[in-house]
């Protein structure tokens, strides 16, 4: 579907969805010289959508029908605002929101989205996204906006979107620019780790790719790791595993790869592949076999991979914020810093990325204004405690 089959699709004129596939018309409003038209659906899939996310590079995998289709079995359903002029989709956010004991609440990763990102367009869809977050009775709506996004953090009055201190949500990662050559990118990997590599090649290590069949293995290579490293699982299931997979399979944006030694399966790696960028989303490992350097074969598998794909980035998801700052500024890291998997992955090279802010935005202006209060002391205790 292109970007202006919207706009030929049959919308119903009222706030009442009638039914699955329809588009509802919220507002619109001239900006810029152009009638743009906000819409509102709750479609599970959205093929417009998702290209328009691919065309920009703005767009994430946390914003894609895909990802909604995989955390339906979390809890989670989505509502889809797009923003159209006469040429199409221009903008718009993927709201995902779950209903617990005492609160409904929202979720926006990676967006909004607006193309091109001028602040009018970008204060329009803010505008929607905060009277959609009312009618659709959210108590309060998370939102980070897009890894790259310059004008639509700059757009969000702070006196409505608030710190975020309910939820720990990455604000920092660690990419690899694999747009050149095969060469310039094998560059800037450690001296040590491109030893290690070609010990792995000596040792045997064999990298094969898997399907829907294998994310049970994948499964337990990661509650392997999980159980290593004493966190929990996540996801946190085969089953929600099995619904990414068949979520993804119609775009292909999934690859599962597997690391054999001496005939066993010892480790797994989950990539997701979304516009210009490739994640590593999820890795496991049984521990065995260090020696065959199955982690350091599989990174290095997905990193090439990525880069054949005709990927600008390839994205290991996490880099600790302060050690992010400490490489940054030049300062010595920590002996916790040094010996952390940050180290491994940076290894390969790259270089941290400083993502936007999460905020929340409460609808109710009550619930507002005590959440400030609340929150500013929980950040003078915090700045308290860090204090020498």
């Amino acid at each position: 579907m292109k970007n202006n089959e919207i706009l030929s699709l049959p919308v119903a004129k009222s706030e009442r969805q009638t039914e699955v596939g329809d588009y509802v018309e919220l507002s619109s409003r001239s900006v810029e010289g152009r009638k743009l038209t906000a819409w509102r659906s709750v479609q599970l899939t959205d093929s417009a959508w998702d290209h328009f996310l691919v065309s920009t590079p703005l767009g994430q995998y946390q914003q894609s029908s895909v990802w909604a289709s995989a955390k339906l079995i979390e809890g989670w359903k989505p509502i889809r605002i797009l923003v159209t002029a006469d040429d199409g989709i221009v903008g718009g956010a993927q709201i995902l929101w779950r209903q617990s004991k005492l609160w409904r609440l929202g979720y926006i990763s990676k967006g909004p989205v607006a193309l091109p990102e001028s602040v009018p367009l970008a204060e329009f869809v803010l505008e929607v996204v905060r009277s959609s977050a009312k009618a659709e009775k959210l108590s309060f709506l998370i939102i980070q906006p897009p890894d790259l996004s310059k004008n639509i953090p700059a757009a969000l009055p702070r006196d409505q979107f608030l710190p975020n201190v309910l939820s720990e949500i990455i604000g920092s990662t660690l990419v690899i620019d694999v747009s050149g050559t095969l060469e310039t990118i094998e560059g800037q990997i450690s001296k040590y780790t491109r030893t290690t590599l070609r010990q792995g090649v000596r040792r045997g290590t064999v990298i094969r790719e898997g399907g829907r069949k294998d994310i049970g293995v994948f499964f337990k290579l990661m509650l392997a790791t999980c159980e290593r490293q004493g966190v929990r699982p996540h996801p946190a299931s085969v089953a929600a595993l099995v619904d990414l997979w068949d979520a993804a399979e119609r775009s292909r944006c999934l690859r599962l790869t597997f690391a054999e030694c001496n005939g066993e399966t010892v480790a797994g790696a989950l990539c997701l592949s979304f516009g210009i960028t490739a994640t590593i989303w999820k890795k496991g490992w049984n521990g065995a076999a260090g020696e065959c350097r199955p982690n350091e074969m599989l990174i290095y598998d997905a990193i090439r991979w990525a880069s054949a794909a005709g990927h600008k980035w390839f994205d290991f998801g996490s880099l600790n914020r302060n050690t992010a700052h400490a490489l940054v500024n030049g300062t010595p890291l920590t002996e916790d810093q040094r010996t952390s998997r940050d180290i491994f992955h940076l290894r390969f090279g790259g270089q941290p990325r400083f993502l936007p802010d999460a905020l929340v935005y409460f609808p109710n202006l009550l619930l507002r204004i005590a959440y400030k209060i609340i929150m500013l002391r929980l950040l003078r205790k915090r700045r308290k405690r860090k204090q020498p």
